[in-house]
């Protein structure tokens, strides 16, 4: 995952490699995407978290960034949607989040 604003890591992906795990999705899908969903070997959830600041004391130990977002929801949503989806470069000597924290594997 890529560094973003303060190191937020806010994207979270959620892995369905099974049918078991696929057939909970079913009653959600779009009826165009249930054959599409059914049939791929593996499917994704992406989102992203808009709490990921509190994680900031072990992401962002340089500076206080929980209190950018503590008392402001909205700019917590538009920053997590932004940097959510921003993973094109690695900084490798920001800490990063574990597999786990940030996947999920059902």
């Amino acid at each position: 995952m890529g560094a973003d604003t303060g190191n937020g890591q806010p994207a979270r992906v959620v892995v369905l490699p099974s049918a078991a795990a696929k057939e909970r999705l079913r009653l959600v899908l779009p009826p165009g995407n249930v054959a599409k969903v059914m049939s791929a070997p593996i499917t994704a959830i992406l989102g992203y978290d808009t709490d990921v600041h509190k994680l900031s004391p072990r992401l962002w130990p340089r500076g206080d960034v929980r209190s950018w977002y503590e008392a402001n929801p909205r700019l917590r949503e538009t920053t997590a949607l932004r940097n959510g989806t921003l993973h094109d470069r690695l900084c490798p000597r920001d800490p990063r989040l574990a597999f786990d924290e940030a996947y999920c594997v059902l």
